[in-house]
């Protein structure tokens, strides 16, 4: 209780301070999070749970062209969402536990809204069962769990998602897994090593080969420290001429090394421990905000305030009903990081440096 009172106090003087700098003539910018007792001249959304839900969804979507799936061959997709808080000691359990399923539920909000059109017509199914054509936006405690402190609980989950009654055929197949952060996302790889999923996200719709991502990054010069192996087209033996898989070329092999193709794996957050991973294409993607344009947008919109002007015909800013009041809004969107952007997203700009990219 003494907690809460402490910050239900700094929110107060919070509040009171920002209307007396309203009074006194100043400009108020609140960025992330709102306050319904303060109207500010502009509010700067940062990321939320529903756009990194759908921003990952999306890349799933485009990188196993689920348009051309079929629900005769569909895509195995599986959802892990954080609902735990390793912070629920410093915070309350309470107040951490109502925060943890508030971003577990908007962040599958984000994601079904994507994925509901290929689960409902049968091109995309759960291979844990979780996620069927029955569920909704109200399904995602099916899909959530408790990460816990390190990868270990994650593995875990992924492990039990993927493990079938005939142990003698191991895991079942997999084509996507959305981990909603790279933390999670260690986790699944670690699992999927484990059960002896092999290959790299190059294998799956090639769009780019790793080594010419390499050799980009690197003046030409492959340093690549483990080879990935090329893509190769797999048809299922004997089929006719003109069959089909679901995405427009041939009808896949069910061999077991193809039940153990490595599946696509998205996250967020850019943290640099999984760098690596997006290069050797374990992970496919992940994600991040644009602080660079989010600060550039930032400083330009105060300028027009602090000279008369309003920052409504700035790029990027709207007008947006927040509590019941009128507000601009600066909202840009996410960055999706994968191997093909990396350097000019990443390298470039100066966030991490080739060596912490494996180079």
């Amino acid at each position: 209780m003494k907690g809460k009172e402490e910050e239900a106090q700094a929110y107060r003087r919070l509040v009171s301070s920002l209307k007396l700098a309203k009074r006194e003539g100043m400009h108020v910018v609140l960025l992330s999070s709102d306050l319904a007792e303060v109207v500010p001249d502009l509010m700067v959304d940062m990321s939320n749970a529903e756009q990194i839900g759908r921003t990952q969804a999306q890349q799933l979507v485009g990188k196993l062209e689920l348009d051309k799936a079929s629900s005769n061959s569909p895509r195995s997709i599986e959802v892990l969402i954080p609902s735990g808080s390793p912070d629920s000691d410093q915070h309350g359990e309470d107040s951490a536990e109502s925060s943890a399923e508030a971003f577990a539920q908007q962040s599958f909000k984000g994601i079904w809204q994507v994925l509901a059109p290929y689960f409902k017509d049968g091109r995309a199914v759960s291979p844990s069962g979780r996620l069927d054509a029955h569920s909704g936006e109200d399904s995602w405690r099916a899909v959530a769990f408790d990460p816990g402190t390190d990868t270990g609980a994650s593995a875990k989950q992924m492990s039990a998602r993927l493990e079938t009654d005939a142990r003698s055929s191991g895991a079942q197949r997999i084509d996507g897994v959305i981990a909603m952060n790279d933390f999670i996302a260690s986790g699944v790889m670690d699992a999927l090593g484990d059960m002896g999923y092999t290959g790299s996200s190059a294998d799956v719709n090639p769009q780019i080969s790793i080594g010419d991502i390499v050799g980009n990054m690197t003046g030409r010069k492959d340093l690549q420290r483990h080879p990935v192996p090329r893509p190769q087209a797999s048809k299922t033996p004997g089929a006719s001429k003109g069959e089909t898989d679901g995405h427009g070329g041939a009808a896949e092999d069910t061999s077991p090394s193809d039940q153990h193709r490595w599946p696509i794996v998205t996250g967020y957050g850019a943290y640099i421990d999984n760098i690596p991973e997006i290069v050797n294409g374990r992970q496919w993607m992940t994600g991040l905000e644009d602080r660079h344009g989010l600060a550039a947008s930032l400083a330009e919109a105060c300028w027009r305030l602090n000279t008369g002007q309003g920052p409504a015909s700035l790029p990027g800013v709207s007008d947006q009903e927040r509590m019941g009041r009128h507000v601009p809004v600066l909202s840009l969107p996410l960055i999706a990081v994968s191997a093909s952007n990396l350097k000019s997203t990443l390298i470039d700009t100066g966030y991490v440096k080739p060596a912490e990219a494996g180079l």
